[in-house]
């Protein structure tokens, strides 16, 4: 999973590049800051609902007239993507295993791990504030417009 690419497509978008131009403006100078505010909220959302707070967000991509921001969790928390998506049951093998048990330390080779359910955080954090990060990005842009 890593982090989550969702477009937004900004409607009006290319006459709103040409008037940037037309204003001397570098268009992905001004389109970082709006995507980073629209991508913002879906971060806040999706941290109230992660099993923690360590969803990040950064840009992964700058161009001319295109910018794209991942949303996930940071390095450290990578099997956040197993609440995501769930796990079927698997086995995990090491030479050795060492972790702490209801008994106390365990040392193996093997162990059996059930699986576990979906529990998604970025999905609904996404389908929840998807209007609201759109406002963003169209509100950043319109002041960048507006102020000329």
């Amino acid at each position: 999973m890593g982090r989550s690419n969702i477009s937004v497509k900004v409607d009006g978008g290319e006459g709103l590049i040409r008037k940037l131009e037309a204003m001397g403006k570098n268009v992905s100078d001004e389109l970082e800051p709006a995507a980073l505010a629209g991508a913002g909220v879906i971060q806040i959302a999706a941290n109230m609902r992660a099993p923690g707070p360590h969803v990040e967000m950064d840009v992964a991509e700058r161009g001319d007239r295109r910018v794209s921001v991942d949303i996930g969790p940071d390095e450290a928390h990578w099997y956040y993507r197993f609440f995501e998506t769930g796990a079927g049951p698997h086995e995990i093998t090491g030479s050795p295993l060492v972790f702490e048990g209801r008994s106390g330390t365990v040392v193996t080779r093997r162990v059996g791990h059930p699986g576990m359910a979906a529990r998604p955080f970025l999905r609904p954090a996404f389908d929840g504030e998807r209007r609201k990060a759109e406002g963003e990005v169209g509100d950043h842009l319109k002041k960048v417009v507006t102020r000329g």
